[in-house]
């Protein structure tokens, strides 16, 4: 899909040429008396009185007036930004500050001139709903919450960024508090490590990342097109990873990187084949899980993290734990009910470790349709397989368990990228045994 196409999807018709380079600065304080509506747009005045008549030319003239419970809405059109763009906002529990595109309508936010290294946005503050944005070509990070806590980032469109589309971190351990990000798309991000610019760079970011957080949730995101992991959980803890569609990432589409009490659930997660986002020849790994060192903390482990419900498909791996970087093992794990069909590499790259303790991985489908192996590296302790279905792959080489299968598991319509084909025809072996994503029959 080109660019153009892309632009047309997301709905940017209104673009306008727009005022302002100053940076936004959203300062809002105090107790809401009761709550008040305010616009923005860019025929309007700062003199006037902010109303949708009568609108706000500017970011800094609407803030002053708002107050916790307040909602504040951006009108449609193109803002060509030439200075990084700080929202701080404090609201309460009951009385969330709301900064909004107008119904129907998308702001759209211009980052290419605000200069090398900035983000475009920034946000700071608790109790912030912020949605309905296009953020485009960032020199830096698109859209950064940055400390914050009890925010909802919603229906945003975060492209063209040369590091990270989205994330949230600060400099100390869970100082980024119940954050969640629903309903966005994130695409050809990550540009520095576009293939023109690869070279031999060894790190690059990922392009929805959280860092030092707990309690996130990342749920119903489009992650597809770039040059760096899909959804990263860095140091993570007491997070969700669920309902999204993840696919054509670079070297990982899912990944934990060190994570406490972390659930990867519901996710359809795939590669097309395109070759852009091929690392050493493959396709990124569907899941992956890892003890990477960083500078920003020490290491937290892999500690009782659930992997469930998961559809993956035609990824260089299916599931992959690395012992790369710090290691350390999983510990107190599960790995249940996912679909794992055709890797381009092996279908579960599971490295030995001796800090593995105490992992199951029960009930999944792991259907090698093409030539390549099943296992590779595979860990012999600290590891328990029971119930699971193992199909196709070199030598049908697989962990063994109690209650296994080896037949065919009988999906409905093979190698698509929906869930819909993963579901079991009538008579699938794997029904009885619940085995996979889709633990129900479906009529051919």
């Amino acid at each position: 899909m080109d660019s153009k196409t892309l632009d047309q999807m997301i709905g940017n018709s209104r673009r306008k040429a727009l005022v302002g380079g100053c940076a936004i600065v959203l300062a809002i304080s105090g107790q809401a008396a009761s709550a008040s509506t305010y616009y923005i747009a860019n025929n309007g005045s700062d003199s006037n009185a902010g109303t949708l008549a009568k609108p706000f030319a500017s970011f800094s003239a609407a803030t002053l007036k708002m107050v916790p419970g307040d909602t504040l809405y951006v009108r449609g059109g193109l803002y060509n930004l030439t200075a990084r763009q700080i929202v701080r906002g404090n609201g309460s529990a009951s009385s969330y500050q709301n900064i909004l595109a107008y119904p129907g309508e998308t702001p759209v936010f211009d980052a290419a001139k605000v200069g090398a290294g900035n983000d475009a946005f920034t946000v700071q503050g608790q109790y912030i709903n912020f949605g309905g944005f296009e953020i485009k070509n960032s020199p830096k990070n698109g859209l950064v919450v940055w400390g914050g806590q009890h925010m909802t980032i919603q229906n945003c469109s975060l492209h063209d960024c040369q590091q990270s589309g989205f994330l949230a971190m600060y400099s100390t351990n869970w100082t980024v508090n119940d954050i969640t990000v629903t309903g966005c798309s994130v695409y050809n991000t990550c540009m520095m490590n576009a293939p023109a610019a690869r070279g031999t760079a060894t790190s690059w970011s990922s392009a929805m990342s959280f860092l030092l957080a707990s309690n996130i949730k990342a749920k119903n995101n489009v992650v597809f097109n770039n040059y760096g992991e899909g959804i990263d959980f860095n140091r993570c803890q007491n997070s969700t990873m669920n309902h999204n569609t993840i696919y054509d990432n670079y070297s990982v589409n899912a990944y934990l990187d060190n994570g406490i009490s972390c659930d990867v659930s519901n996710n359809l997660i795939y590669s097309t084949g395109n070759t852009k986002f091929f690392r050493n020849g493959l396709a990124a790994s569907g899941i992956q899980c890892a003890i990477e060192p960083s500078s920003y903390s020490g290491a937290i482990g892999l500690t009782n993290c659930t992997i469930q419900y998961n559809y993956v498909v035609n990824t260089g791996s299916g599931f992959c734990y690395g012992n790369y970087g710090l290691g350390g093992g999983m510990k107190n794990c599960l790995v249940q009910f996912n679909t794992f069909y055709k890797a381009s590499g092996c279908m579960l790259s599971l490295a030995a470790d001796k800090g593995h303790a105490n992992n199951t991985f029960t009930n999944n489908i792991w259907c090698q349709a093409n030539s390549g192996s099943m296992v590779y590296n595979g860990a012999t302790t600290g590891v328990n397989f029971s119930q699971n279905c193992w199909y196709g792959g070199l030598s049908e080489k697989s962990y063994a368990g109690a209650g296994d299968i080896k037949s065919d598991p009988r999906f409905y319509t093979p190698g698509v990228y929906n869930t819909t084909g993963y579901r079991l025809l009538p008579g699938s072996p794997c029904l009885n045994k619940n085995m996979g994503a889709a633990v129900t029959a479906i009529s051919p």
